[in-house]
């Protein structure tokens, strides 16, 4: 139906629109009465986008989409969550999301989480224990120039037996678009489970995940504890692939328990 400045459709409605296609059972499109340029476009029940740019995702599903033209943005909401995916190798929830037209960003606003299916580099352990999951509480930014993923407010990310949690904790993509590398800053704690429950904290952590090793450095130290007993150095090595943590810089010392004492006697 096609009024002044204004189009609706309803059931079984298709958007093709450069690099994605937009499903959904109802739209209305309002329109420049001047040049009859698009102004706005909303889409409700059954959103289903397809993106074809080789981005983060090829799959956004959700509930409502608008299209500010002015500000050229698109968003995408989900009660309670809107969802992207990109096959069964990664899916993120999330409230809301805010796509640019430059497609280069992707913002996801509110508490969410990110979940990438694990390769199958290390032949010791299983597909879930390399399965990558991020949550978050702000906010997530997507740069595509950079392959970069950004999670803000209380982010922790977690892998097989690891944990790792940051005031902001960067992501990094390798050619295939797999996340190969984490970078967590401010108030950082890791633990291991691996590595015999080892702790660490600083202010800089970064993980090598193709790898599957980290380094921790600390403001001005970091600190590790194992087995009752902590140390403080410049760096501190977590090597999961090989099963030990080594330190290195000086000066440092330790803090050894009582248990820990009578163990190496």
């Amino acid at each position: 139906m096609t009024t002044r400045g204004r189009l609706v459709s309803k059931k079984n409605v298709e958007v093709q629109r450069e690099n994605s296609t937009l499903y959904c059972e109802n739209l209305n499109v309002t329109f420049d009465e001047r040049d009859f340029n698009i102004q706005s476009l909303k889409a409700t029940e059954k959103i289903h986008i397809i993106d074809k740019r080789d981005n983060l995702f090829s799959e956004a599903i959700g509930d409502r989409v608008t299209w500010d033209a002015k500000n050229k943005v698109t968003i995408l909401r989900g009660q309670p969550f809107a969802l992207l995916r990109e096959g069964n190798r990664r899916q993120i929830l999330v409230p809301r999301v805010l796509f640019y037209e430059d497609g280069k960003t992707v913002l996801c606003e509110g508490k969410g989480s990110l979940y990438e299916r694990g390769e199958e580099k290390f032949p010791n352990l299983s597909t879930e224990e390399t399965d990558l999951k991020v949550n978050w509480t702000k906010k997530m930014l997507y740069y595509d120039t950079l392959r970069k993923v950004s999670f803000f407010g209380e982010s922790e990310a977690t892998r097989g037996g690891q944990k790792l949690q940051g005031d902001q904790i960067d992501a990094y993509l390798d050619n295939d678009k797999n996340i190969h590398k984490i970078i967590a800053t401010g108030n950082v704690h890791f633990f291991s489970k691996r590595l015999e429950n080892s702790e660490g904290f600083g202010s800089l952590f970064t993980w090598d995940l193709a790898q599957d090793n980290a380094l921790l450095t600390g403001n001005p130290k970091a600190e590790l504890r194992k087995e009752g007993s902590q140390t403080f150095s410049e760096k501190v090595f977590f090597n999961m692939a090989e099963n030990r943590v080594t330190w290195e810089g000086r000066p440092h010392w330790q803090i050894m328990s009582n248990e820990t004492k009578r163990s190496n006697e």
